[in-house]
C-alpha cells in the first residue's frame, strides 16, 4: 500500500508555510524497528526488517526507506517520539522520498551527500563503500545529533 501526504509545519509569527510531499510505503514489520532507522525488504515474505550489514550494491536492491510511523499509533514520528518502535507484526510506514529527521554518525554539513553506513545502518557523509540516499539539509557539529536529510526518489543514485 502506498499513500501520499502533504505535510505543513506549524508556523511561528511571520513565517511562511513550508510544505513538502512524501511518498510512504506500508509493510508488515518482521521485527521491532526504531523510528528514524533504515529498513530493508525481506524478499522471502515481503516484510520489512532492520538494516543488516552487507555491501552497498546488495543493500541498494533491498533498501525500502526510513521508518516514519506506525498504523497502530497514527501520527507518531521519530522527531516527536524518539522512544517509540514499530512493533513486529504491525504495519509500519517507510519513507521513499522527502525530508526526514535522523541521527547522524558524524558531523555533517548542509548540502553534503547523505549515505547509509552499510556496516551498521547509521547516517553519514562518508562515501566509501556506503549507500547514497540523498543530501543533508541541515548541519551538525558532531555525531549523535539530529539532522534533516532529503531522501531521493531513486535512493541509490543520490542528489
Amino acid at each position: 500500500m502506498t499513500n501520499f501526504s502533504l505535510n505543513m509545519d506549524s508556523l511561528q509569527v511571520g513565517q511562511l508555510p513550508n510544505t513538502n510531499i512524501r511518498m510512504i510505503d506500508s509493510y508488515i514489520a518482521q521485527e521491532d524497528i526504531d523510528f528514524g532507522k533504515p529498513v530493508i525488504l525481506d524478499l522471502s515474505d515481503n516484510t520489512v526488517k532492520n538494516w543488516v550489514a552487507g555491501t552497498a550494491a546488495d543493500l541498494a536492491k533491498l533498501y525500502m526507506g526510513i521508518s516514519v510511523f506506525t498504523q497502530s499509533a497514527p501520527n507518531l514520528s521519530f522527531e516527536d517520539n524518539t522512544g517509540n518502535k514499530i512493533l513486529a507484526g504491525t504495519v509500519g510506514n517507510f519513507i521513499r522520498f522527502g525530508d526526514q529527521t535522523v541521527i547522524t554518525e558524524v558531523a555533517a554539513t548542509k548540502g553534503e551527500h547523505c549515505y547509509i553506513n552499510v556496516a551498521n545502518g547509521a547516517f553519514t557523509n562518508v562515501e566509501a563503500n556506503n549507500l547514497k540516499i540523498g543530501r543533508f539539509m541541515t548541519s551538525t557539529t558532531a555525531g549523535g545529533e539530529k539532522a534533516v536529510i532529503f531522501v531521493n526518489a531513486d535512493q541509490s543514485v543520490g542528489a
